[in-house]
């Protein structure tokens, strides 16, 4: 790994290497299988996707391409819950837009083009064991009544 890699962390899986992009996230996993959380204006939301930067997609997929490196993005909720997308196994994100906002990690203004990764595609972890591997039904029992 270079000294000052773009990637937030970086390890084996597998005996594989990886790169992962990963967000705190303060949402939770609701018992109808949605995140919710609120927006800047306190308004209540649900939705069955996590978004994440196109260019960081570009960046982790590059890597994959180049170095062989396995592409992963680790979403860390408040219940705790760990939602792992693997960007190779995925297919093309069916939306993308354009968003402006506030980063919590910077205090600044954001705007980027965004994909939306819906969490079927996802493994999902709850206290750090596997729940729900990418792909398969789930009833989300323990999760948040939301």
């Amino acid at each position: 790994m270079p000294k000052y890699h773009w990637s937030d962390e970086s390890g084996t899986t597998n005996n594989t290497p990886c790169n992962v992009e990963s967000k705190n996230r303060n949402q939770v996993l609701c018992k109808s299988g949605k995140v919710s959380g609120l927006t800047k204006t306190d308004s209540v939301y649900k939705a069955d996707t996590l978004i994440v930067e196109s260019h960081k997609v570009a960046d982790l997929l590059l890597d994959w391409i180049n170095n062989g490196f396995e592409p992963l993005y680790f979403n860390y909720l408040e219940n705790d819950v760990t939602i792992v997308f693997n960007l190779r196994k995925m297919g093309h994100p069916k939306k993308k837009r354009f968003n402006n906002i506030t980063s919590t990690g910077y205090g600044t203004g954001e705007a980027d083009y965004r994909f939306e990764l819906p969490l079927k595609d996802a493994d999902i972890y709850k206290a750090g064991k596997l729940v729900k591997k990418a792909g398969e039904e789930w009833d989300y029992e323990g999760m948040c009544e939301c």
